[in-house]
């Protein structure tokens, strides 16, 4: 979450908290009811800024719980891709052994099957958890 939105949506949360303080710890009664023909209409007023606050609240948890998991998300996949490169340079590297069979060097092959399928499997498994995630992170608004 960016400080900036951060700072709006709690400076919004405690505005709001303010006006719910102020309307309950009011002891005066022309306070309480100067703007309000009852008592109900007073609780009425109380409970839609409690709502509203609460409102506000949970979009701000829900926002930074999205972008706490889409990060955690973008690590996930990168170490995924790290760990199957690892397995792929592993499997392509051959032994080369001289004519008495000891070890000289490694060489790298691996067929163009092989590589095609490595590709492959992994730009759909990247592409699909991303777009997954964004519609997620961005549900559309009815």
């Amino acid at each position: 979450m960016t400080t900036d939105s951060k700072g709006r949506w709690l400076s919004e949360i405690k505005e709001l908290n303010d006006v719910i303080s102020d309307l309950e710890d009011s002891n005066e009664e022309d306070d309480l009811f100067g703007y309000y023909d009852n008592y109900d209409d007073f609780q009425s007023e109380i409970n839609k800024q409690r709502r509203e606050n609460q409102k506000l609240q949970q979009e701000a948890d829900e926002h930074e719980l999205r972008i706490n998991t889409f990060n955690k998300l973008f690590w996930l996949m990168v170490a995924f891709i790290f760990v199957a490169l690892g397995i792929v340079v592993c499997s392509g590297l051959l032994p080369l052994l001289d004519t008495k069979g000891q070890l000289v060097g490694y060489q790298f092959y691996l067929s163009d099957e092989v590589l095609m399928t490595l590709l492959g499997t992994t730009m759909f498994n990247v592409i699909g958890v991303f777009a997954i995630a964004a519609k997620w992170l961005f549900p559309k608004k009815d």
